[in-house]
């Protein structure tokens, strides 16, 4: 008979209080998904792995050497993926566990306690948690509408800089609104932020999936952008964690891979070996460009077939799979969504997980089949 744990009545554990209680929002309404359930909420790939992908992951689980790699990565793997995304050098690559540890090596690089980082509202909802567990402070910026679209608003962000700003978190194309940030924008921010000591961190999870732009880091624009990303969306490799840091400025880059080297040692060696192969053929760029494809049909498929009141709801996105449509008559984006998936068993995720300017919106991820597209866009419709 095994042992025992001692058990302690009203033992008090330290927690970090930059943690919010409890698993995310976003989270909890996805673990409520039952079989039957019409599933628009957790953000991933329609397909779990392209065959064409398993096929090269198979040959990637044969390889020999599969010890540590250096901290940044294997060196001709980051030297692969430099030359397929026009970075000067492979050397200006951290190969990560994804875009969350990406973000995570980035801001440890970046901050000391109370530093402030300017995160866009509505956004990625890791964003301020994260902040807040390094000692930081996370100071949202509203996104504008601009011609039925989100967009990145300069005078805004302007307005939130302070003496204790150390970064400036942006997306494009964003999630949950599908956002843009056009190059003479970013530019714009370069000259707002000039001679300050900031550093723009650009998450670009999606760029691979914008439907009008050739994809290409931000970091290879200037020395103060850090661009972050992941292959779990544009190639549908979720579950191998599996992403990148790319930044010109050796300082800034050398104190990511040292946050990086304490936080992750290296990225996992079967998923980089996958990387490297996937770079090496003409899928690496083949899987994103059907993506983007199929992804904007969705995308204009559900506005298409949705009552004309809801599509006057509906923002445009510039990439990705994701719409945003605002809420009829001003409602709770959690009551909205609750009502939703008891009534019609259609999981939706509150907008209000993404910030304060998310609430009245929801989320709706659509990397479903056409037949659940045409389903949701009609039972949706009936609340508007």
């Amino acid at each position: 008979m095994s042992a025992q744990p001692a058990r302690r009545e009203n033992l008090k554990l330290p927690r970090n209080r930059g943690l919010p209680e409890g698993i995310s929002l976003l989270r909890k309404f996805s673990a409520r998904v039952k079989p039957g359930t019409l599933n628009l909420g957790l953000g991933k790939p329609e397909v779990d792995m392209p065959d064409s992908i398993r096929a090269l992951a198979k040959t990637s689980l044969l390889d020999s050497k599969l010890d540590y790699t250096e901290n940044a990565g294997d060196a001709s793997i980051r030297n692969l993926l430099a030359s397929q995304l026009a970075i000067s050098s492979g050397k200006q690559i951290i190969l990560s566990h994804g875009a969350q540890e990406a973000l995570m090596a980035a801001l440890v690089a970046t901050l000391s306690p109370g530093d402030e980082v300017l995160i866009p509202d509505p956004g990625f909802l890791s964003y301020a948690p994260i902040i807040k567990t390094l000692g930081g402070k996370a100071v949202p910026y509203r996104l504008r509408k601009q011609s039925g679209a989100y967009v990145h608003d300069l005078l805004e962000i302007k307005k939130k800089l302070s003496t204790r700003t150390r970064a400036i978190i942006v997306s494009s194309p964003g999630n949950p609104t599908g956002c843009d940030l056009a190059p003479e924008e970013v530019r714009a921010l370069l000259t707002l932020i000039d001679k300050k000591r900031i550093v723009i961190l650009s998450d670009e999870v999606y760029g691979m999936l914008h439907f009008t732009r050739t994809y290409q880091p931000l970091a290879c624009l200037d020395e103060r952008i850090v661009s972050l990303n992941s292959f779990s969306k544009s190639h549908a490799l979720t579950g191998w964690r599996i992403g990148f840091i790319a930044c010109e400025n050796v300082k800034l880059l050398q104190s990511c891979l040292i946050a990086h080297q304490y936080i992750a040692t290296c990225a996992s060696v079967p998923s980089q070996r996958l990387l490297g192969l996937l770079l090496s053929s003409a899928l690496f760029k083949r899987i994103p460009s059907d993506y983007r494809v199929q992804y904007q049909s969705k995308l204009d498929l559900f506005r298409s077939e949705s009552g004309e009141t809801m599509r006057m709801k509906i923002t445009l996105a510039c990439g990705g799979f994701y719409l945003f449509p605002e809420l009829p008559k001003k409602q709770k984006s959690m009551e909205f969504c609750e009502q939703l998936l008891d009534q019609q068993d259609v999981l939706t995720i509150p907008g209000s997980a993404f910030g304060k300017q998310g609430e009245g919106s929801i989320r709706l991820s659509l990397a479903l089949p056409d037949k659940q597209i045409v389903k949701a866009a009609k039972l949706l419709s009936l609340y508007y």
